[in-house]
């Protein structure tokens, strides 16, 4: 509805992939949204991280100091802290 080139049968998102940018200047995509409708799986949030790095720095021009990784997540939440969510 913003003006994104879709291609193809998956009718992904028309981006740069250096920065992320679609063909809607200022709009960028990320995640599982770069790769449209997929009938296989090639993109998962697990492996989409550096889409946050590209973007942050088409913005800013510096790559952000953490991205995160799936181990830095991987840790016991206290049931209490569960709950009180």
């Amino acid at each position: 509805m913003v003006g994104v080139n879709l291609v193809g049968e998956v009718r992904a998102p028309e981006y740069n992939p250096e920065t992320m940018e679609t063909n809607v200047p200022g709009l960028y995509v990320a995640g599982t949204a770069a790769a449209g409708s997929q009938s296989y799986y090639e993109l998962f949030i697990e492996n989409s991280h550096e889409h946050v790095g590209k973007i942050v720095f088409a913005m800013t021009g510096q790559w952000p100091e953490k991205l995160g990784t799936i181990p830095s997540r991987q840790y016991e939440l206290p049931h209490e802290q569960m709950r009180a969510n």
